[in-house]
């Protein structure tokens, strides 16, 4: 299975590698970027910035080859974000210094400067220089995000926070006040509750 992010990167959910997209039929690996269990890709407009993020542990899954299931093992990950400037060239390890992350989805401005990441657990990571240093934002909670997205510029960020622990039966004791859509207007910094 694909996922095509522009017209010139693919990430292959399979084997967890990220590939050019070349004129003939054939893919090629993207760089020196590492195998991982990639869970987040985004691009700026040109192609020129990529960016991947990765989760602390691939789950094991089963494969089904030739009527025969045959499951494969969990393995650990980087639990961390990668950046190219080069389109895919050379790849760096970014992200919290020290601080490995179950990674969710990331969010990429169209000229690439302004990220937003979201983690299992954590909150919300945002970067206003092209990946280069991550902050933690000041005020969004603590949650498992499941997905992000920002306006063309970065400055609008939504994040989704579901509605996770809710009995399926019942709601009682569930605290819906952090469940559902943070919006932040600065890039990731600060983040309200959209009521």
């Amino acid at each position: 299975m694909e996922i095509a992010i522009n017209t010139s990167f693919v990430y292959n959910i399979i084997s967890g590698q990220a590939m050019l997209r070349s004129t003939t039929p054939a893919f090629e690996t993207l760089g020196d970027l590492p195998t991982g269990c990639w869970k987040a890709v985004a691009s700026d407009a040109s192609g020129q910035y990529l960016f991947a993020a990765s989760a602390l542990v691939c789950p094991t899954v089963a494969v089904k080859p030739k009527h025969k299931y045959k499951n494969v093992t969990s393995w650990p990950s980087s639990g961390s974000i990668y950046v190219t400037s080069n389109y895919g060239k050379h790849w760096a390890q970014t992200g919290p210094q020290g601080d490995r992350q179950d990674f969710v989805d990331i969010a990429v401005s169209v000229k690439g400067q302004n990220i937003v990441a979201i983690a299992s657990n954590s909150r919300v990571l945002y970067s206003l220089n092209f990946g280069f240093s991550w902050t933690l934002s000041s005020n969004s909670p603590i949650l498992s995000y499941s997905s992000v997205t920002s306006s063309n510029s970065g400055m609008k960020v939504i994040v989704a926070a579901p509605y996770a622990n809710a009995k399926p039966a019942s709601c009682e004791g569930f605290d819906f006040s952090t469940a559902g859509l943070w919006m932040s207007m600065d890039y990731g910094q600060n983040f309200t509750r959209d009521e």
